[in-house]
């Protein structure tokens, strides 16, 4: 009889173990498609900064050169032109023409983009309460099309000749060739700190606000900035700083680590906490 009983209990646990080996994630708080999710967002918001900062320095290089287009510092595969191309009449428009598709290959990821930015300037780049409006003419960035009204409005400079300006994204859209859309309202703040320095390569930006949105999956979203996210201006990446997604009542903290040019990052949900890459791709499946 006890012998009997072994066999059973033995046979018990050997199920459990089996069916425990089955289902490997099932104990696992974080799964791969919530990590799959949080990477296709930071790739969405990477290319929204790549746009940011690519206007930003065209429009500070017009800025500095009383808005001249053709001493642009450089203009590789794309063309632009101002419509009063002095330092004295405002509104400005500024027209960036990227054509039927130019590409630039940074640290091995290749940026295509194609089509017409128009942006239109109220005054100086540093003047406070002067605003730059970027819209979009069938323009794609690696195949994915934008569309939406960005706002940037300057606060001035303060006393260590930092610049900051409030951001705003109105009927954001991004749209893949599969035909997912994205969408994103933004409102935020950012601050170009220059370490009281002419020169940009000792530049940064500091963000912080909000961006609300559905995502690919069709699920609406919050993202708040927690402590300020840091991006060099030598640096692709984001590289300090932490904010909070919050997806169907789930919360994830997203950190960016303490400085080092990387695609390192992490992500906590529930006290579990893992490592991630940042691609420079979607993952949509």
């Amino acid at each position: 009889m006890k012998n009997r009983i072994f066999k059973s209990l033995v046979l018990f646990v050997s199920f459990s173990l089996l069916m425990a080996a089955c289902n490997p994630d099932e104990d696992v708080v974080i799964t791969k498609d919530e990590i799959s999710m949080i990477q296709s967002d930071n790739y969405e918001e990477a290319l929204l900064d790549d746009v940011d900062e690519s206007t930003d320095a065209i429009v500070y290089d017009l800025d500095q050169n009383d808005y001249e287009q053709t001493s642009l510092k450089s203009t590789v595969c794309y063309t632009v032109t101002v419509d009063k191309p002095d330092s004295t009449r405002f509104p400005k428009t500024i027209t960036v023409d990227y054509g039927d598709g130019c590409s630039v290959v940074i640290d091995g990821d290749t940026i295509t983009k194609s089509g017409v930015i128009t942006i239109v300037i109220t005054g100086r780049y540093s003047s406070a309460g002067a605003s730059r409006t970027v819209t979009y003419t069938n323009f794609f960035v690696n195949g994915i099309q934008f569309e939406g009204t960005r706002t940037q409005t300057s606060l001035g400079v303060d006393e260590n000749l930092n610049y900051s300006w409030t951001v705003t994204l109105i009927n954001g859209r991004m749209i893949f060739p599969d035909g997912t859309t994205v969408v994103r309202e933004v409102s935020k703040t950012r601050t170009l700190v220059t370490n009281k320095t002419m020169v940009r390569v000792d530049d940064y930006w500091l963000t912080t606000g909000t961006t609300s949105g559905i995502n690919y999956l069709g699920e609406s979203f919050l993202k708040e900035i927690v402590d300020p996210l840091r991006k060099n201006y030598t640096c692709r990446f984001i590289v300090s700083g932490s904010m909070e997604i919050t997806r169907n009542d789930l919360v994830y903290t997203i950190d960016f680590g303490n400085g080092t040019c990387d695609r390192a990052a992490t992500i906590t949900r529930d006290g579990e906490t893992v490592n991630i890459t940042l691609p420079w791709n979607h993952n949509i499946e």
